[in-house]
């Protein structure tokens, strides 16, 4: 059996102890240290991003202009650059982040796909033989219902994620989410990003999360809690568009908050570099505490598995990675601290990756086969 050692991170903080496992489970959770270890160092769950756009990926120009220029759909420049380019080039730079997001430690990734079935083929193209796992929002090629293609649309999706209330005619988008709701299929909406939107006509579309609620009012937050509909937070998309999020407000509130990194055009992929920005943010609006973070982080977890979702439960399969430490006694700010850099492991499955030089590369890979 294979150990992993150190200080494994819970629901409430960090706990020192050692992980065992073996043909494709969890053997053991002990509280002690074992010396015949693969890997010491901070123990915790792979990252879920939340809420990502890799379709933009290869957008590399410097943008500038308001949201409505530069993403809003139909016309935004993002639409504008999606239906000029080649599909070869948007799929080969899709599985350039793709790669990014595992090398920093996701190993799973929702996105809001655009394009309708063609962009959803793009999207799962892109991530053939890769060891992150894209759950795809898929959405409708246009900004109108269309029956045929909803029904195609969702026997190959994971869900439908549409933009915001104000792009779409009501009954149009009325359709697309009734549409959802009869075959059992999650949907999800951007909303009060740029501005403020009416939540009731928001939640009347029944959405199983909302994205960002950057311009929300106190009782829209309010409201969410008490319907319990989560709300992805993106702070570094956020703040490019000039938006400082109030995350501080939104937990007062009571809100269950996930975290995205949102448009590969505008930030990296990276969950912890997201991680960072939003405790820093927090900071700005009053303060937030480094549990609260870890909260958004286990929230995104959950959103993907449910119960189990921190993946070190015993009998359950392996999900997690191992930072290497930073000092003799790791704290939770060496999390906030980490890089992709600072990942020596990654276990998921019967699979398990170490860091040789600066790529992660399955054991049996490594020379000698242990690390």
């Amino acid at each position: 059996m294979k150990y992993v050692s150190g200080w494994v991170l819970t629901e409430n903080g960090l706990k020192e102890g050692s992980i065992g496992f073996e043909d494709g489970l969890v053997q053991e959770f002990t509280g002690q240290r074992v010396k015949d270890v693969i890997a010491r160092g901070i123990v915790m769950p792979t990252l879920a991003n939340a809420h990502t756009h890799i379709g933009d990926s290869f957008i590399t120009e410097e943008l500038r202009g308001t949201i409505s220029e530069i993403v809003a759909p139909p016309n935004g420049l993002k639409h504008r650059r999606l239906r000029e380019a080649r599909r070869e080039d948007v799929v080969d730079a899709m599985r350039l982040t793709a790669k990014r997001m595992f090398e920093s430690g996701t190993t799973a990734f929702f996105d809001f796909r655009e394009g309708g079935l063609d962009g959803v083929s793009m999207l799962y193209e892109s991530c053939l033989g890769l060891d992150v796992r894209p759950v795809a929002y898929g959405r409708p090629a246009g900004m109108r219902f269309d029956g045929r293609e909803m029904a195609s649309l969702l026997k190959v999706v994971n869900g439908i994620g549409v933009s915001s209330i104000s792009d779409w005619d009501r009954s149009e988008l009325e359709k697309v989410s009734e549409a959802a709701r009869r075959e059992g299929v999650p949907f999800a909406l951007h909303a009060s990003e740029d501005k403020r939107e009416d939540i009731d006509r928001i939640l009347d579309l029944k959405p199983s999360f909302l994205v960002h609620m950057t311009c929300a009012t106190d009782s829209d937050l309010e409201v969410c809690a008490n319907d319990d509909v989560p709300v992805v937070i993106c702070p570094r998309s956020n703040a490019f568009f000039g938006r400082l999020i109030d995350i501080p407000r939104m937990l007062s509130k009571g809100v269950r908050l996930m975290l995205g990194t949102d448009n590969a055009m505008i930030s990296s992929p990276s969950v912890l570099e997201e991680m960072k920005f939003a405790y820093y943010a927090g900071k700005l609006k009053g303060g937030i505490g480094l549990l609260d973070v870890i909260g958004m982080l286990i929230s995104s977890r959950k959103g993907l598995n449910g119960e189990g979702a921190l993946g070190l439960t015993v009998g359950k399969k392996p999900d997690f990675m191992v930072l290497a430490p930073q000092s003799h006694s790791p704290q939770l700010k060496h999390i906030l601290r980490a890089s992709e850099a600072d990942i020596s492991l990654v276990c998921m499955g019967e699979k398990t990756w170490m860091k040789h030089g600066v790529r992660l590369v399955e054991i049996e890979e490594t020379e000698g086969g242990s690390g």
